[in-house]
């Protein structure tokens, strides 16, 4: 399995197995904390080939600030690999993340976990200078 596209961005949508992101960053800058972001999305494209297992995937989706708390609820779904894959087989997942709070400047991780396949990304929230 390859990962294609793991982002944080303004919006993503898949629309007819084409992803479409918008605005990818992995910095948010604030005057102060804690604070809450309007709006944003996490794009995840994974690419399975025919070397790689097939049949259900469980997809785990952490979000983890820097003391190693949830900031986020754990997001946990779940995907079919098929038998016969002649090249390739794509997985989009995009989650869209509504007011979001942020309790402290820092380095925040997002993990993405798909059996023994692990991924992270990270999210930095800075403080905005003058």
């Amino acid at each position: 399995m390859e990962t294609e596209i793991l982002v944080i961005c303004d919006n993503a949508q898949n629309y007819q197995d084409k992803m479409v992101v918008v605005g990818p960053f992995n910095t948010i800058h604030a005057v102060s904390c804690p604070f809450t972001h309007p709006t944003f999305s996490l794009a995840v494209r994974l690419n399975y080939n025919s070397k790689d297992k097939h049949g259900k995937k469980d997809i785990k989706i952490e979000f983890i600030d820097e003391k190693g708390a949830v900031f986020i609820p754990q997001i946990n779904s779940s995907a079919i690999i098929p038998e016969n894959i002649d090249e390739s087989h794509t997985i989009s997942i995009v989650v869209g993340l509504n007011n979001v709070k942020f309790d402290s400047f820092g380095k925040y991780t997002i993990k993405i976990t798909i059996d023994d396949f692990y991924k992270e990304t990270y999210l930095y929230i800075k403080k905005r200078l003058p």
